[in-house]
């Protein structure tokens, strides 16, 4: 091994576990595997005018991938004649924050938008009026959106409204890069930018895809509704966007019962599953068959099989984003630590490795949480709750506990091990808590974290409850 290339012995040219999103491209489209119904249901959302697609699932279960990967194919139908209606992705998926600025949210979008737009120049002008987009004779003194790589020379200006030009020269490609300076007229650019969108998707069906990801990081569904709801108007309902959401925790679900959202909703919410096991071998070729120069000997070579990367799924509460890193971080601690792993030994150490891990984090959380909050976990992976469970279940918590529980302490633990990344917490729908108790709204699912330490716990016999945990490795739904 030299200079850190650590994946070379194994015959590949760079790592098959990134932890990223899959890319709207060929290469994002062979390596998504075990989705066909997904992608296929999401097209067709897609494809619905004037629909949000909702997208809710749990962490590390590959909602971008898949979105990234439906549009591309929704492009590629378009252009082999099989719809009617161009679909163009935006490249970047946008978040939202406590604190957002709807001016300079809105004005991010359209500038990533513009940028597509321009990307798929070639498919747009035999096909629609894009006039106003690269040949205005009127060019104002103050460019706002500068794209350059290379040699290519383009910039984008507006002054007033519906006034716009596009400069073309060279060759090069684009880049993403925008100028916010000071001579930044963002009325004019709004107003342009909508209207080039008017005229393009008047004359043709279809849009430019953009992605809202992560929207559970608002924390409540009250701010996630109230921060959309804010957007409506100025960008969710603008011709020529397409809009998705994706988001964990229930997020979207909660969305889908605002009156002022509903409307504009594609529901049923989709809810993605984790990729289920039987295909994960799909899933581990594909980027094997991608990254290696000779594919077999380097699935002969690596320090571990499929039966341990399965048996490591089940731990990691079936996280496929979790999964793919401890594979990488495996592979870097054999290299940096020179272990010789031959057949006889790759289960013996990969699970003493993947223990060791376990020890690692439960040893770091514990100085952070008492160590009677353990039960929690103990009892939530236990045949009583499966990895997931209600807050207002504490009776059967406490009838099956090693130690005396008050209603106040375990409301403290839950939220210890919550910041800790142990457990997380879905996102009710507050619009009905004048209805129910607030306890019984509170659900909780045990994370990929909570479970490979849960995994130590058990090996170590440290468990604090009397439930028993006959087959834990199959008690979540995927």
């Amino acid at each position: 091994m030299k200079f850190g290339d650590i994946y070379g012995q194994w015959y590949l040219n760079s790592t098959p576990f990134a932890v990223e999103a899959l890319k709207c491209n060929e290469k994002g489209e062979r390596l998504l595997q075990g989705r066909d119904q997904d992608i296929t249901n999401v097209m067709h959302k897609l494809h619905r005018n004037a629909r949000i697609t909702c997208i809710d699932g749990h962490y590390g279960s590959g909602k971008t991938s898949l979105v990234n990967v439906a549009i591309y194919k929704c492009l590629k139908a378009f252009k082999a004649k099989e719809t009617n209606q161009i679909l163009i992705p935006c490249k970047v998926a946008f978040q939202l924050k406590d604190d957002l600025d709807v001016d300079e949210f809105t004005r991010n979008v359209l500038q990533h938008v513009v940028l597509a737009i321009k990307e798929h120049q070639e498919i747009l002008t035999p096909i629609c009026d894009i006039t106003g987009f690269d040949n205005l004779s009127k060019v104002l003194s103050d460019p706002i959106l500068s794209m350059q790589s290379g040699d290519l020379n383009s910039s984008f200006a507006v002054g007033v409204p519906g006034i716009a030009s596009f400069n073309m020269g060279g060759r090069g490609g684009l880049s993403e890069s925008v100028n916010n300076s000071a001579g930044f007229n963002s009325v004019g650019f709004e107003f342009a930018a909508k209207n080039l969108l008017e005229k393009i998707f008047t004359s043709i069906g279809g849009g430019v895809v953009c992605v809202i990801d992560n929207i559970e990081l608002l924390e409540t569904a009250t701010k996630a509704r109230k921060t959309l709801e804010l957007l409506r108007d100025r960008l969710l309902t603008t011709k020529g966007l397409r809009w998705v959401f994706c988001g964990a925790n229930g997020v979207i679900h909660s969305l889908a019962a605002s009156p002022r959202l509903s409307a504009f909703l594609n529901t049923p919410v989709l809810d993605l599953q984790a990729v289920r096991k039987v295909d994960l071998k799909d899933v581990i070729e594909a980027r094997i068959e991608e990254y290696s120069i000779r594919p077999e000997e380097t699935f002969d070579k690596l320090p571990f099989g499929l039966v341990q990367i399965e048996w490591l799924y089940d731990v990691l509460n079936y996280n496929l984003r979790d999964l793919l890193s401890h594979l990488e971080q495996y592979c870097e601690y054999v290299s940096t630590s020179r272990v010789v792993v031959n057949h006889q030994m790759k289960d013996i150490l990969f699970k003493r490795w993947v223990r060791s891990f376990g020890e690692f984090n439960y040893k770091d959380i514990s100085k952070q949480i008492s160590k009677n909050a353990w039960l929690v976990l103990d009892a939530a992976m236990s045949d009583d709750f499966r990895g997931t469970f209600n807050a207002g279940q504490f009776d059967l918590f406490n009838r099956n506990s090693k130690i005396p529980v008050t209603p106040e302490t375990f409301r403290k633990w839950l939220r210890d091990l919550k910041r800790c990344d142990i457990i997380t917490q879905s996102i009710p729908n507050d619009l009905e808590q004048d209805s129910q108790d607030e306890l019984e709204l509170e659900t909780y699912s045990v994370t990929s974290k909570g479970a490979l330490v849960f995994y130590y716990r058990l090996q170590e016999q440290q468990t604090l409850t009397l439930s028993q945990h006959h087959d834990w490795l199959k008690r979540v739904s995927r």
